[in-house]
């Protein structure tokens, strides 16, 4: 019985692992702008949001705007650094076997 892997192997040519590790990069790029422009967002409404949500009564909408509001920038960031090349177990699986793969190819 043959052990299954996690990463199965395919045949790409070198423009494809190119343009897939391109398209990651552009996708990681993405996240984190896109994740800075939401925390510049919150800290521009934060005098308006201290004023008018912090002091109004306990209720489950003020619950469900505060767990919106501070849940997604987590969430947001916890992606963007797993789409990085900061995280290291998402380089190892992504683009360091295709890097070797085109070397292979290459050679």
């Amino acid at each position: 019985m043959a052990s299954s892997s996690a990463l199965s192997t395919i045949d790409i040519t070198e423009p494809e692992a190119t343009l897939l590790v391109t398209a990651r990069n552009a996708a990681s790029n993405l996240s984190i702008a896109g994740t800075i422009v939401l925390l510049y967002d919150h800290l521009l409404l934060f005098d308006y949001e201290r004023r008018l949500i912090w002091t109004a009564e306990w209720t489950r909408w003020k619950v469900s705007f505060l767990i919106n509001r501070y849940v997604t920038p987590i969430c947001l960031i916890a992606l963007a650094y797993q789409l990085s090349t900061v995280s290291s177990e998402t380089y190892t699986v992504t683009v360091r076997p295709l890097y070797f793969q085109v070397e292979a190819i290459e050679t």
